[in-house]
């Protein structure tokens, strides 16, 4: 696993940092908040939200992912085995879960250009997004793709106005830099990438290479066990986070 928190000595100053930096998280202003009600339709976990079991789940992964990064912020791979299985439904879960701690910060990468998904989601602009970065990244700036995401202390990239064969975005210098700066330039934020499905398996190995983290979610009643087998080899084992089953019947009752 990579390390995207640099190490230093402790000392007042530092722990002054500290504090202040939390206190801005937690006053990170969310300038269109999507209501309870909205956020209940779309299936997204808030502080009051409906599901309780939903609520606990993503929690728990949350915390399983933590754990698995040694308290350090990651970057987090999430694809699906099949296309339309779920992982952009995941990716904004898990995000929001990671937000409810008032100190930490998430931000979603919608890698997915073939199905870009994560606009629609959270009703915001598709651009200029990621792959209008890739392509321009001395006319388009970081700050000018990253959006509010109407939950609180989360924010959002999405995939852009470029057609998805355009260029090999993920294999790009400008792809790997700008992980690598949001990851460093954030201590407290989380970065969820929201990548192809494995049928655009060389594009998210790609993204994979980059990532500290992959998480595979797998729709329920749709995958045989022999291609989550074959998906997950697909992975370095020591990024492999595990698989994450969408779609279960009752969570969302």
């Amino acid at each position: 696993m990579t390390d995207s928190v640099n190490l230093r000595p402790v000392s007042n100053d530092a722990d002054s940092e500290d504090t202040g930096r939390r206190e801005l998280i937690e006053l990170m202003e969310e300038p269109n908040p999507l209501v309870p009600r909205v956020l209940d339709d779309g299936n997204i976990i808030h502080a009051k939200t409906s599901s309780e079991t939903a609520f606990n789940a993503f929690r728990e992964l949350r915390t399983d992912l933590m754990q698995q990064a040694n308290g350090q912020n990651f970057v987090c791979i999430i694809t699906s085995a099949v296309p339309g299985g779920g992982a952009t439904h995941v990716a904004i879960n898990l995000a929001s879960a990671i937000a409810l701690d008032r100190t930490k910060t998430a931000l979603i990468v919608d890698c997915n250009v073939y199905r870009p998904a994560l606009h629609d989601r959270l009703r915001i602009e598709q651009q200029p997004g990621l792959t209008d970065f890739l392509a321009d990244p001395d006319g388009v700036s970081i700050s000018d793709i990253i959006k509010p995401a109407g939950i609180p202390r989360v924010r959002a990239i999405p995939s852009g106005s470029r057609p998805a064969r355009e260029s090999e975005y993920f294999g790009s210098v400008n792809m790997r830099l700008l992980l690598h700066m949001l990851g460093q330039r954030y201590p407290d934020r989380y970065i969820i990438v929201d990548a192809p499905s494995m049928n655009a398996a060389a594009d998210t190995r790609m993204l994979a290479a980059y990532a500290d983290l992959v998480c595979l979610v797998v729709p329920y009643g749709r995958v045989t066990s022999s291609r989550i087998v074959d998906s997950s080899r697909a992975f370095d084992a020591n990024k492999f986070a595990g698989v994450v089953i969408n779609r279960e019947p009752s969570v969302w009752g």
